[in-house]
């Protein structure tokens, strides 16, 4: 072919890419607050470092949870962390999640994230920082952890980040047995809940007006999940400090709250534990009965329904006893059922 023809055909492209570069390099522009500029870098900080790392994130945990033993002669933990060693293991993912972030935060930050800053336009940068927080908690790097939450603390007030930031640093606090500040925090968010409920009560009827998003006395939505994680991490300091009475009301509203199956169940059988040490055995069974469910990872189910049949005074509970011994599901738990 021709270099003439050549020129011919690359022509329309080479034009059309002149006329689209300019226009990319505007859309690029952090320093730039337009609808097009912040759907750019909202969608890129989303999808190539929010939740690329999170995914990352996710199936690390979830690995850990599944390789991890449950020891059912005790209280199962409601939040249980990775040990140092365990942690190793994890290494490769949290690190390649903390430069996902950084990245998307150091390029897509609006306005640039050089220098100080007295906004942030893109939506989704919050949201990289606490992932990097997170990544470093399950590292067990407690103190860049720290450092991450505090900062979305402080910067992003208008936004529900900040009592997600607060409840993570309420558990870096459990992690690190400082339970008296953990609980400052924890008092605190649960009385900003129990204040918007109010509010929003007093709004429907009519009573007062909603707040302007832009007024000083802001305070973003704690919606039902900010909520119930608040509840989850009250009850695990109050079980740690080995106050089952204390543990009972925010694990009753964390199970009532949550949206997991699997994770209910898991709550539920918690709860059974906690009304058992108090005594309270018929609230004790409804709990454990909850947690038997095809939902349930399997050992939790098996626990459950074994705890019911040992608290149950009927001939049929004594049936369910000998119905687990015939499942071969239940070939390696004989002894207990035996003992049972």
């Amino acid at each position: 072919m021709s270099r003439a023809r050549m020129k011919k055909i690359l022509y329309p492209y080479l034009k059309a890419a002149l006329l689209i570069s300019p226009l990319f390099l505007v859309f690029c522009s952090t320093n730039k607050n337009a609808f097009i500029n912040r759907t750019f870098h909202g969608m890129t900080a989303k999808y190539n470092g929010y939740f690329n790392a999170n995914e990352l994130l996710t199936m690390s945990v979830n690995s850990y949870e599944k390789n991890r033993k449950e020891d059912f002669y005790d209280w199962l933990k409601i939040q249980p962390a990775p040990s140092e060693e365990e942690s190793k293991s994890m290494y490769a993912a949290i690190d390649t999640a903390v430069v996902k972030c950084a990245k998307v935060i150091r390029n897509h930050s609006m306005p640039s994230a050089d220098g100080p800053k007295e906004a942030e336009y893109n939506a989704w940068i919050d949201e990289n920082w606490l992932t990097i927080g997170k990544a470093y908690y399950y590292r067990r790097d407690f103190d860049k952890a720290l450092k991450n939450f505090q900062f979305v603390k402080r910067f992003f007030q208008k936004d529900p980040s900040k009592y997600l930031s607060e409840l993570w640093i309420a558990r870096i606090y459990i992690e690190e047995n400082r339970l008296t500040e953990a609980l400052t925090i924890l008092d605190e968010l649960q009385q900003e809940a129990l204040q918007q409920k109010k509010k929003s009560f007093f709004q429907k009827i009519g009573k007062i007006k909603a707040k302007d998003k832009n007024a000083d006395d802001f305070k973003p939505e704690m919606n039902d999940q900010i909520q119930f994680e608040i509840y989850k991490t009250r009850a695990d300091l109050f079980m740690r400090k080995h106050q089952a009475s204390e543990a009972l009301f925010p694990l009753t509203m964390a199970v009532n709250k949550c949206k997991s199956k699997r994770e209910k169940t898991r709550l539920s059988f918690i709860l059974g534990q906690l009304y058992l040490s108090s005594n309270r055995v018929d609230s004790a069974l409804i709990s454990f009965k909850h947690a038997i469910s095809p939902a349930a990872v399997y050992d939790v189910s098996f626990n459950a329904k074994l705890t019911c049949a040992v608290l149950g005074t009927s001939e049929r509970d004594v049936k369910l006893l000998e119905k687990m011994l015939r499942d071969e599901k239940n070939a390696a738990f004989k002894d207990q059922i035996f003992y049972a």
